[in-house]
């Protein structure tokens, strides 16, 4: 009875296959690369071998690296085992035939975007959110229907998770048994907006107790910190310490170049002549406001401008945001990939995620940005595609004010607050934002979190990769105070600073007591 026992275990171990090894690599690349107009990175076949293996996992790496990919290809891989078993031997469990993966999208937007994405490698897809809902609903189809038996990728907003349409459609055996994984993308999204105006983002903490037991999670994203960030994501997500499998890149962007430069008029005004230059572009420009309300004072301008240089502002410019109708943010988007005449792009936070459009040189910034996950996501959206766009810049124009305090915080002119004895120059971190060092509208400057203390050693701050250093003035013992320190060069006696950064964006400051 144990030999059966122990011969019943082992045909059972053996009637599974590994994807997860370098033969399993090899067989999954050859298996998508006739599909895909690109060779698989690495690391992309890592993530989906595991998928496949139904092991959750977690894709933290730099915009326009591929994240969607993952989505892709995995199902990709899934329909070829389903509709060919003799793809690999012994045989794969639970490659369900026809199988669907359900996708979250934190906006409508990134959703009907990713919809055109999927269909374009012959991916059956459907996006469901209000707008198409209601557009569905005039040409007299439900769209819940269509997503019973005719899709492979189901894109849905985080509001339906709680629509009696999903819970019909889980209540649907056929579908039930073709459910074999659920994706969330920009997973940052479930800490900034779940916590706070989007409530129903905490929904995806519960869905999976409503799934079938063996689907795996895919959670994509370029910016979740370690810390209470990742705690709270990993919560969201059903994921558990070491039952997970966890791909993380840095997500610095050396291709594009940084540039902070100061608002000649304020934020609250009509007139922006800094932004002029953007007609002598032949690329494409994108600007980031935070509210509707910049974002249409801003057009106005720009419209002006365009008509007084005989440009047509109505090709030329167009307003992305909530108060626009569905159809029209869509045009937009569609004009942006298409239409060479379509030059400027304004948008609110709603394209700070997912919009994937190659044909972006410039990302715009109106205003200091007060989150640095925020930055590095609207600073991802230009250069996509080397072979377009071969300079992309990311450009934050702040203003006045704000140029001011970092310049005294740099230089150690900052009171301290109550209680610390009216020191001018204390110790103290500054946030949210990492100061910047600002010291002219040309030149390119990255940030960094420092503490301020007099006397002071004037260093030069490097660029991790660059050959060129602003100069600041860094505290004699910042040393010895700061969290993270690298070990004395041996080659010229120089000690390497290493500031906490947490969009790892690398920057080294050279200590050395010698004037520069």
């Amino acid at each position: 009875m144990s030999s059966s026992s122990d011969d019943d275990e082992s045909d059972e171990d053996e009637s599974e296959y590994i994807f997860s090894t370098p033969e399993g690599h090899n067989l999954a690349r050859r298996v998508l690369r006739p599909q895909l107009p690109y060779d698989p990175h690495d690391a992309q076949l890592e993530g989906i071998c595991k998928a496949v293996d139904r092991v959750d996992i977690m894709v933290l790496t730099p915009t326009g690296s591929g994240k969607t990919g993952y989505f892709t290809m995995y199902m990709l891989l899934m329909l070829s085992l389903a509709a060919k078993p003799e793809f690999i031997q012994p045989s794969m469990k639970k490659v369900p035939p026809n199988p669907v993966m359900v996708i979250v999208f934190p906006t409508n937007g990134v959703e009907e975007e990713m919809e055109r994405e999927f269909k374009s490698h012959g991916l059956r897809a459907v996006a469901i959110n209000a707008n198409t809902i209601s557009a569905a609903r005039l040409r007299g189809e439900d769209l819940w229907t269509v997503a019973c038996e005719d899709v492979s990728m189901l894109c849905l907003s985080p509001e339906q998770l709680i629509s009696k349409g999903f819970a019909d459609l889980l209540e649907y055996k056929p579908f039930w048994k073709r459910f074999c994984a659920l994706g969330v993308d920009e997973i940052h999204s479930l800490y900034q907006w779940g916590m706070s105006f989007r409530l129903v983002f905490q929904q995806i903490e519960y869905i999976r107790s409503r799934c079938p037991l063996w689907i795996i999670t895919m959670g994509l994203s370029a910016t979740v910190a370690k810390g209470r960030v990742m705690d709270h994501v990993c919560k969201f997500l059903g994921y558990r310490p070491g039952k997970f499998h966890l791909i993380r890149r840095s997500n610095a962007r050396y291709d594009v170049q940084l540039i902070i430069r100061e608002l000649e008029n304020g934020l609250g005004g009509w007139k922006f002549p800094q932004l002029d230059w953007i007609f002598g572009e032949h690329q494409k420009t994108l600007i980031f406001c935070p509210t509707i309300a910049l974002e249409f004072r801003v057009k106005v301008y720009l419209w002006q401008a365009a008509s007084s240089r005989e440009f047509n502002p109505n090709k030329l410019i167009r307003m992305y945001n909530s108060l626009n109708w569905p159809s029209y943010n869509t045009e937009s988007l569609d004009l942006m990939h298409n239409d060479p005449r379509l030059k400027i792009l304004l948008s609110t936070d709603c394209l700070c995620v997912g919009f994937n459009c190659k044909h972006i040189r410039n990302v715009i910034i109106m205003g200091e940005e007060k989150d640095v996950n925020g930055y590095v996501q609207k600073m991802g959206r230009p250069g996509r595609n080397c072979e377009v766009v071969t300079d992309p810049r990311r450009i934050m124009y702040v203003t006045k004010k704000a140029v001011s305090h970092a310049e005294e915080v740099v230089e150690g002119q900052v009171h301290g607050k109550k209680g610390d004895g009216g020191n001018k120059t204390p110790w103290r971190w500054i946030s949210p934002w990492p100061v910047s060092c600002f010291r002219s509208a040309s030149r390119c400057s990255r940030t960094l979190n420092l503490k301020t203390l007099s006397p002071t050693h004037h260093a030069p701050v490097r660029h991790a990769g660059g050959n060129h250093a602003h100069h600041v003035q860094i505290p004699a013992t910042a040393a010895s105070a700061s969290p993270k320190h690298s070990p004395r060069n041996p080659n010229n006696n120089v000690l390497c600073l290493r500031f906490p950064c947490p969009t790892d964006l690398p920057m080294t400051c050279d200590l050395s007591p010698r004037s520069v």
